[in-house]
């Protein structure tokens, strides 16, 4: 996307036209003060392009729908300006749209955009805008409406012209300048039909561990000869009326979008029946009629190995540190290290006593005891401090929990726990 554009204070200077995407947002840099202007109120604050932060304007409306879709122009103001308007020392900006023929240049409708937090109903408002304007928090100069594309009855290229008054002293003794243009927005308004989709070649199953695999959808667009094209295509995937993921396919060789998924997709995944619901999106925001699929899921529990820790551990001297130990061992889990949720251990000592404590955790960031970070060989630094004293044989048993909610498989080791030479066990 390209766009050009000028400024100026005149009263109502031309400006060129900006081809917006579809939610254009965008922040345009200031303007260079040059060409003849009109007088200003002393103290008043210039009205041009330099005040737009965010403009959002979607490109593509449908004749004769009664959607209602969202405009907002976010006025950038200095701190110095936001305080004066807010003490009462300048009229606060008041934003008005103009819609315009492209073609002939007749203004066929306009309305007013509003800072009120979306709460007060809108008095007086053209039958294509909505009665609350959707702004979310009043008095932060972002200016908002709702409308759908009732302010015209014929297709064609329409222009958005927004103009801004205020930001003068209110007991200015000069005369109030007329609405200053800030930016022209080209739209398109066109009857559209919204994508199919009309195939589909996804997996039945996915197993644990599975390989990587291509997944393909078939997907047109009625209007794609008048201009219009699919923008997008999302999928909800779905178990028992709760949503786990929402991904998005990429475009590839028309028709066909496209999914490359490994066995990293499950995780997180219960092993579940589950429903893919594919949705595709055209430039108008039209939606297509929902693609079902459906796919059984398998996660299986991670799974412990090559544990790695001493027989005997000692106890310190009265006067020295602790001693330190460094338990390991390797998790594997079919959804990949990502799956894993926490290594730990639980303790049973020579009493009967049994323990666990969120200390008892392995790692595998790379920290402390662990040599490398992800390489799915978890690590434990076991301390003995001097003040222990039930000495004897302890029995560690190891665990790995998955985000499924999957435990693996307990690997037990005997570890006896003596007193430091010299000591009385």
């Amino acid at each position: 996307m390209s766009a050009t554009h000028t400024c100026a204070r005149a009263r109502r200077p031309a400006s060129p036209v900006l081809f917006a995407a579809l939610a254009l947002a965008f922040v345009v840099a200031g303007c260079d003060d040059t060409g003849s202007v009109d007088p200003e109120p002393p103290g008043a604050v210039p009205i041009e392009e330099s005040l737009i932060d965010t403009l959002l304007v979607p490109r593509f409306w449908v004749l004769d729908s009664g959607e209602f879709r969202s405009l907002r122009l976010d006025v950038e103001l200095s701190g110095s300006t936001r305080e004066a308007v807010l003490d009462g020392e300048l009229v606060p900006p008041a934003v008005t749209v103009e819609i315009m023929d492209t073609v002939d240049a007749d203004t066929v409708a306009s309305f007013v955009l509003h800072d009120d937090g979306g709460a007060v109903p809108i008095d007086d408002a053209p039958g294509f805008v909505a009665e609350t304007s959707g702004d979310l928090v009043p008095g932060d100069f972002s200016y908002s409406a709702r409308i759908h594309s009732g302010f015209t009855d014929a297709e064609g290229p329409y222009t958005f012209a927004f103009f801004v008054e205020g930001l003068h002293p209110p007991d200015s003794t000069m005369p109030m300048l007329a609405p200053a243009l800030l930016v022209k927005i080209e739209v398109t308004v066109s009857a559209n039909e919204p994508p199919v989709i009309s195939g589909a070649q996804l997996p039945d199953s996915l197993h644990s561990g599975f390989d990587t695999q291509q997944w393909t959808v078939e997907v047109s667009d009625p209007n794609e000869s008048s201009g219009d094209r699919v923008r997008q295509v999302t999928v909800a995937l779905a178990a028992g009326g709760v949503t786990y993921r929402d991904f998005l396919f990429a475009a590839g060789e028309p028709p066909s979008w496209n999914f490359t998924a490994d066995s990293t997709f499950a995780a997180g995944l219960a092993t579940d029946d589950y429903t893919m619901t594919f949705t595709a999106t055209d430039e108008f925001e039209q939606s297509s009629d929902p693609f079902e699929a459906a796919v059984w899921i398998e996660n299986l529990a991670p799974a412990l190995s090559n544990l790695t820790a001493p027989d005997t551990v000692e106890q310190p001297g009265p006067d020295d540190p602790a001693n330190v130990y460094a338990f390991t061992v390797a998790v594997a889990d079919g959804q990949g290290q990502g799956d894993i949720e926490r290594v730990y251990y639980t303790v049973l000592d020579p009493n009967g006593n049994f323990t666990e404590s969120d200390e008892f955790v392995f790692r595998d960031d790379g920290e402390d005891v662990d040599e490398t970070a992800g390489d799915g060989v978890w690590s434990h630094a076991f301390q003995v401090d001097a003040g222990v004293s039930n000495f004897g044989t302890y029995t560690f048993t190891f665990y790995a929990d998955d985000h499924a909610g999957n435990t693996s498989a307990p690997t037990e080791k005997e570890i006896y726990l003596r007193a430091h030479a010299g000591g009385n066990e």
